[in-house]
């Protein structure tokens, strides 16, 4: 009697299992509605601007030349999603039609050479994120008159801004350690200088012919002046210096100038 009970129980528990099988295979699942949306969602970016030419560095972008137009240029913060961190060697050299440049966040590096002769270039204003400027980034702009300047710029290297002969006023930033040579060669329209504290020499050329500059602003860290640092400086008459201690290299000032020390 037992083993009948047995076996009709077993047939009706399969039968339960198949049709519960058959089930589940019948049911569609739908993909929930934030699952979908996760899924659809597609990230999207402004075109990048046809002026330029650049190139990825891992996941930065340098500007590699400049193709535009001219007249006001605005080098963005980002393209295609990624930071604008760079701009080439000579990538704007001898542009004779780009008249300004707002150089946006994001940027660290201007590259050698990379404006030098854009003669018709009069303003450029550099953004905060700014670290260095290469040799000879602006030299030759001829009618450059204004350089909005990043106070946080660590290093301003050779001949940055040499032959600038318009340029009558510029700010330098606090992160300096040394003013390198020929940095403000040939500016002849600049007329006041002050050199931020924390930089300790003034080399070679530095600002040889700023035949307009009429005061200089010397730091109490500065401890030498290198050969021909203000030379041909035909209106500086006076220099104070921080102490007794900076060395002066024999030339760095043009003879007959009245060099006296802080009191």
């Amino acid at each position: 009697m037992l083993d009948k009970i047995y076996k009709k129980l077993a047939v009706l528990l399969i039968l339960t299992l198949s049709i519960f099988l058959v089930a589940c295979e019948n049911e569609s699942v739908e993909p929930s509605e934030t699952y979908l949306q996760q899924t659809t969602q597609l990230t999207t970016y402004p075109a990048p601007p046809p002026e330029f030419k650049y190139e990825f560095k891992g996941n930065a972008v340098t500007i590699s030349e400049y193709v535009g137009e001219g007249g006001k240029v605005t080098i963005p913060d980002k393209i295609l999603g990624s930071p604008v961190t760079k701009i080439k060697d000579s990538a704007f050299a001898l542009n004779q039609q780009v008249t300004e440049v707002i150089i946006q966040e994001n940027m660290k590096l201007i590259g050698a050479f990379a404006f030098a002769g854009c003669d018709n270039l009069r303003r450029v204003e550099l953004p905060e994120s700014l670290k260095t400027i290469g040799e000879g980034a602006f030299s030759v702009c001829e009618s450059l008159e204004i350089v909005i300047m990043s106070k946080n710029v660590e290093e301003i290297q050779i001949a940055a801004f040499r032959g600038c002969k318009n340029l009558d006023d510029i700010t330098l930033p606090f992160g300096l350690t040394k003013i390198e040579e020929s940095i403000f060669e040939n500016c002849f329209a600049l007329k006041v200088i002050s050199i931020p504290e924390g930089v300790e020499i003034i080399k070679l050329n530095a600002f040889l012919n700023c035949k307009s500059l009429e005061e200089v602003g010397l730091p109490e860290s500065l401890k030498s002046i290198s050969w021909d640092a203000f030379a041909g400086c035909k209106s500086l008459k006076s220099v104070t210096l921080p102490n007794e201690e900076v060395f002066i290299q024999e030339g760095a000032f043009d003879k007959g100038i009245n060099l006296k020390f802080a009191e």
